[in-house]
């Protein structure tokens, strides 16, 4: 089974490999964590691909975040670095 960490010092990085597609954008909401004996869970938003739209109006351009590829999103860690999504919506 492939994982989805790295590590680093001894610890785990994840990357959001598991949502859309690189690059990614990431965060989490007002430092959404918790955990049981066996498993972390994190919450947060995610843009992939992060990105501008541009609109022509009355000779000007203006530029809007693209929001179409952001996700609300938890990720379940297991013990033995094991990702699994548990939620996301888009």
């Amino acid at each position: 089974m492939k994982r989805s960490t790295k590590h680093s010092n001894g610890e785990v990085i994840y990357r959001n490999e598991k949502l859309g597609k690189p690059p990614r954008a990431a965060g989490n909401t007002y430092a959404a964590l918790t955990w049981s004996k066996d498993l972390l869970f994190i919450g947060g938003w995610l843009k992939a691909p992060p990105g501008m739209i541009e609109v022509s109006q009355y000779e000007r351009i203006l530029k809007y975040q693209d929001m179409r590829m952001k996700y609300s999103h938890i990720h379940m860690i297991y013990d033995d670095d094991k990702v699994e999504i548990l939620w996301s919506r888009k």
